[in-house]
């Protein structure tokens, strides 16, 4: 299942951006992912925030805009619609 991962990566993303709240690794740099799958498949990842700079001005335009997000045109936009109206529930 790979709902898990996507979890682990959005909070080890949140880390690094310093957005994880209560949850927050003061000074997080670097994080590290692992997951076994079925039938023994491993996935080890390793994130690091790049350009800093650049992401706080679209993390903050992104969170401050209303209405439209410009998205909708992608084929995954649905997909993650949905993940977002069942993380919601």
């Amino acid at each position: 299942m790979f709902l898990p991962g996507l979890a682990q990566c959005a909070e080890l993303c949140w880390q690094l951006r310093g957005q994880a709240g209560r949850r927050q690794v003061p000074g997080a740099k670097v994080a590290l992912q692992h997951n076994i799958g079925l039938g023994g498949a491993v996935v080890v990842t390793i994130y690091k925030m790049g350009f800093p700079q650049e992401s706080r001005l679209i993390i903050g335009s992104a969170a401050s805009s209303s209405g439209s997000s410009g998205l909708e045109g992608f084929k995954a936009y649905p997909v993650f619609k949905e993940i977002e109206n069942h993380l919601l529930q």
